[in-house]
């Protein structure tokens, strides 16, 4: 088992892991690369089951679609950080643009985006975003990210928001990424860091 990102051999297995979280059933180890410092958890799952975990297991199904538009930011920067929103990608999103938001959850960020003038579309594995689909007419396919479903170099942004830490193969992921946005776009990533001064404090259990 070779690392992903620098495909070298030389690992530990850090934790062993269950979902705490949302239930999916089953323990899985995590390891940390001793050359690059990347983890990953050594699963084989399939694309198939991948869906299902989403689909099944994330809260989504009970969303009331509602409640779950359009995100917001708060066009004060300072109070914008202090609440939080600058971590997620979108945010950092100009007005009037062509953007992908992979992994877009229940189509919020698109949303936002739409707002703003911007051709906004989206990916994601949750079958249970087809009610937000069919409620605010979002421009989301459900399933994989495949840059055969887009016009290459089209996109003035693509945003992962907490995505990247959920991809098999990140680093094929971003080279297709690479393939579908224009020669001057640019590709926005948020991701949880694993070695956060408040996860080293509390330990393996301040993952999320």
């Amino acid at each position: 088992m070779n690392c992903p990102i620098c495909s070298n051999s030389n690992h530990k297995k850090a934790y062993q892991l269950y979902d705490d979280r949302f239930g999916y059933p089953g323990y899985y180890d995590l390891y940390i690369c001793n050359d690059c410092r990347h983890g990953r958890i050594n699963s084989n799952m399939s694309d198939a089951e991948i869906g299902r975990l989403y689909t099944d297991f994330y809260p989504r199904s009970k969303f009331n679609v509602e409640l779950h538009g359009s995100r917001t930011v708060n066009s004060n920067r300072r109070t914008s950080w202090l609440k939080g929103e600058d971590a997620n990608a979108y945010a950092w999103v100009p007005k009037n643009v062509t953007v992908l938001d992979i992994g877009c959850g229940f189509g919020e960020a698109v949303g936002y985006h739409r707002e703003r003038g911007c051709d906004a579309y989206g990916v994601e594995m949750d079958r249970n975003t087809i009610n937000a689909i069919d409620h605010y007419n979002y421009n989301i396919q459900i399933g994989l990210f495949d840059k055969n479903n887009y016009t290459l170099k089209s996109f003035d942004y693509v945003t992962l928001d907490q995505v990247i830490e959920h991809l098999k193969d990140p680093v094929k992921q971003l080279n297709d990424i690479h393939e579908v946005l224009k020669p001057e776009g640019k590709l926005i990533i948020s991701t949880p860091n694993y070695y956060a001064f408040m996860r080293r404090i509390l330990g393996k259990k301040w993952l999320h």
